[in-house]
């Protein structure tokens, strides 16, 4: 794979791709200036209601009325087509990666939904973890739609690839599989199991009260913070903005976070995948009369399950959402919830200036009511905002530091500057080695005048990966000011910069690159994401590299360049032209060498999708293998019909140790996208 990187470097510095600068939708928003609240309005039967005018509604604040300045109706895009049996039963026959197709990223105005799935793990039993996943795993399934961006995450952990959101059905799986039970304020039961039966069990009973009293508001704490920090997240993001928290219930009052909610507005939908539940003793209980009486047990089990829901129910009714409980079919419910955010009136006033003043140095809660005058419907929306001000400017080098992160964080790619970042991975002794490159496009650079007649670059970039545990592997920053001929800066406007990263990656898994640049000179900034899988290189087992892709006909590429496409051909953005001979390549390691040539017999097979649609299916074919050791080098050609539309296509790319019987198979994607030049 060293011989396949560096290849890579090579060609990277011309391989650029170009991004258009997209202005985004309107934000829902508080400010000084502008009020705004999304209303659901449903009718009896709890369908929604699209044909209300401005002259159907009435804001209050603080009980007074308010002159409704914006109005508009944000319309859904409707629930996506069920899965019937057949296809179900014909996709059995397919390995599980080719329903996942590698996802482009969205543009803001792409976007419908924006979706963060929490699993209070330190609130929920072993058992109600399960319910939680397979509910998260049935949304990706069945629900997801094609403008949603989506993201997992749990809230005893950190920052990380879990929390980034995405379109991308590959990471949403891998962060999925990373929700697991943790030792928090519910044990493998949902319910403390009654231990009374002797007084050494009330001695125990008594320090773990104790104890409890101290752990449970930390832990309850840990939740709203987990939550606050996704509705941070979520606060500048376009469309209809929700959490989805899955919870056993705490204790602690919600209403600093439906506050802040409120002020980002993103509603909030509660679930209790408890269900519908008994509450009597069982086998775990141990209960002794005469001082444990099981009636009075069973009474406390109960009330204590309705109390830990309070919290719950005051989130969603709090910020316009639905808390659901006492039903055991979780992911008809959160299909429902979601299905909720499908359309949504935003109403909008202009709030009074002393609304963002503060009383005895404390800021004051400002209560909204939304009624609607049309008889027999009903208004569900966020109940108030908090007088906040504005904050205020910062300084350059704050704001560039904090530009720069939040570009980073960001879901969507900045396009101020162009940047493509593409990753690659293999193994060499014994270690996996991920690089990350970022491509970035000059033309959009500022070279300033520098002494000598000679151009100054001065760039700030910063780069980080993460795994899906949620912990930082590696990352990176560099600024630095540059200055070069008029002839140097020419060449790189011509060729681009490369800005690549190498990380010894320590375990497989799922990995997150993020990547940021900003340019001094212009003000500008870029941004850019990818996902990896990385697979056990070390394991007994059959496994590929990253695929390098790549067309060499310099009469294609050239027609495409000269059509304003930079890097075509190249492995990197992997721009090619219909009609492209496509080099593929990549390396294989783990396959069992057979007794009798002490090499590995493997056979491969190309797949060619268009978006989820596969267009081409190749025959297996044996590979030929030269030498004994890892690795096997895989590489071939495709040659692209000249019909093809232009769109986002990948190729997908299996292969079979037979050495170690039929169903040993390892598989790999690479996406690409196909211009036509005029």
């Amino acid at each position: 794979m060293r011989n396949l990187l560096r290849t890579a470097v090579l060609t990277s510095a011309a391989s650029l791709l170009m991004a258009q600068n997209t202005a985004p939708d309107p934000i829902i928003k508080v400010s000084v200036d502008l009020v705004q609240i999304d209303a659901v309005v449903t009718d009896s039967q709890g369908r929604h209601v699209a044909d209300l005018k401005p002259e159907d509604f009435q804001v209050f604040e603080d009980g007074k009325p308010q002159a409704i300045t914006h109005f508009s109706f944000v319309p859904g895009t409707g629930r996506p087509a069920p899965v019937h049996a057949e296809a179900t039963k014909a996709a059995d026959t397919v390995p599980a990666e080719t329903a996942m197709v590698p996802a482009k990223a969205l543009r803001p105005e792409q976007v419908n939904r924006t979706i963060v799935l929490i699993a209070d793990d330190l609130g929920l039993s072993s058992d109600d973890i399960y319910s939680v996943r397979r509910t998260m795993k049935s949304f990706v399934d069945r629900e997801m739609q094609p403008g949603d961006l989506v993201s997992i995450m749990t809230t005893s952990g950190g920052m990380g690839a879990m929390q980034q959101l995405t379109n991308d059905k590959r990471q949403i799986y891998a962060s999925i599989d990373q929700v697991r039970y943790s030792a928090g304020r519910i044990g493998l039961t949902w319910y403390e199991p009654v231990n009374k039966i002797d007084l050494a069990s009330e001695v125990e009973n008594g320090k773990n009260a104790r104890l409890n009293a101290i752990r449970y508001p930390i832990q309850a704490s840990e939740t709203l913070g987990a939550m606050a920090y996704a509705i941070q997240g979520l606060r500048d993001m376009p469309g209809r903005k929700a959490v989805a928290l899955f919870s056993g219930g705490f204790a602690q009052s919600p209403d600093g976070i439906v506050e802040l909610a409120n002020r980002a507005s993103v509603v909030v939908y509660t679930f209790d995948p408890r269900g519908i539940l008994p509450f009597f003793l069982t086998a775990v209980d141990r209960c002794r009369p005469p001082g444990c009486n099981a009636g009075r047990e069973e009474q406390r089990r109960e009330s204590t399950y309705h109390a830990s829901q309070a919290a719950l129910d005051r989130l969603a009714r709090g910020t316009g959402g639905i808390f659901f409980h006492d039903n055991n079919d979780l992911s008809q419910g959160l299909a429902n919830a979601l299905d909720d955010m499908s359309s949504y009136y935003l109403l909008g006033y202009q709030p009074h200036r002393e609304d963002f003043d503060r009383v005895h140095g404390d800021l004051q809660f400002h209560r909204i009511q939304v009624k609607v005058l049309r008889a027999a419907l009903q208004v569900r929306s966020r109940n108030g905002f908090l007088g906040t001000p504005d904050r205020p400017a910062l300084p350059k080098h704050v704001l560039r530091a904090e530009e720069l992160y939040r570009a980073m964080s960001s879901p969507f790619h900045a396009g101020g500057i162009p940047v493509q970042l593409s990753a690659f991975y293999s193994s060499a002794n014994h270690k996996t080695v991920l690089r990350a490159m970022m491509a970035i496009d000059a033309h959009a650079v500022k070279f300033e005048d520098a002494p000598d007649g000679k151009k100054r670059l001065a760039l700030d970039i910063a780069a980080a990966a993460y795994n899906s545990g949620n912990q930082l592997v590696e990352s990176s920053s560099r600024s630095f000011k540059t200055d070069i001929s008029v002839e140097e800066a020419q060449g790189l406007i011509a060729s681009g910069l490369v800005y690549s990263i190498d990380i010894s990656i320590s375990k497989p898994g799922a990995y997150q690159l993020r990547a940021a640049v900003g340019d001094a000179g212009s003000d500008l900034l870029g941004s850019a994401t990818t996902f990896v899988q990385v697979p056990d290189f070390n394991r007994a087992a059959i496994a590929l590299s990253s695929i390098l892709l790549s067309d060499a006909d310099p009469a294609r590429n050239a027609a495409l360049e000269n059509a304003g496409v930079l890097g075509a051909g190249s492995p990197v953005t992997r721009v090619f032209a219909p009609g492209a001979a496509l080099d593929y390549d990549c390396e294989i390691f783990g396959a069992h060498p057979e007794k009798s040539s002490g090499k590995p017999r493997i056979e491969i097979e190309v797949h060619l999708f268009r978006g989820p649609e596969r267009i081409f299916t190749g025959h297996p074919f044996a590979l030929p293998v030269t030498a004994s050791g890892p690795p096997v080098r895989a590489n071939g050609q495709v040659k692209l019909p000249a019909f093809l539309p232009p769109g986002d296509y990948a190729l997908e790319l299996i292969a079979w140790d037979r050495g170690a019987g039929p169903k040993q198979q390892a598989i790999q994607w690479v996406d690409f996208r196909l211009e036509a030049a005029p």
